[in-house]
């Protein structure tokens, strides 16, 4: 591979890898980025809720609750994944290591 050639391969991954870094910096942990704000915030103290006993009742028994009868179809449930993205990405990896292969070949003789 010619000098020229080699360079320049290697400013375009430099200039991919520096466009591509802060998407990844950018993200947050689910854990704290995914709940409500006091969910990631240490509670230091606790204030006490006082408990006063009601009185006592007496009540007719509650109706059985019958379970929801479960339906079944032949699909897959919806999981926010985008399958085409997936894909593409897939069919952009290949290209991109057949290409990588194409180029660190030795000339033939």
């Amino acid at each position: 591979m010619k000098p020229a050639v080699r360079k320049i391969t290697v400013l375009a991954t430099g200039a991919t890898l520096l466009v591509g870094a802060p998407a990844a910096f950018a993200q947050q942990l689910p854990a704290v980025n995914g709940y409500s704000a006091p969910a990631a915030a240490i509670q230091t103290q606790v204030t006490p809720t006082t408990h006063t006993p009601q009185a006592t009742t007496q009540s007719t028994p509650a109706a059985q609750v019958q379970p929801a009868a479960q339906t079944s179809s032949n699909q897959l449930p919806f999981t926010g994944l985008d399958v085409g993205l997936a894909v593409l990405a897939g069919a952009v990896l290949l290209a991109l290591g057949f290409g990588i292969r194409r180029l660190a070949r030795p000339p033939a003789a």
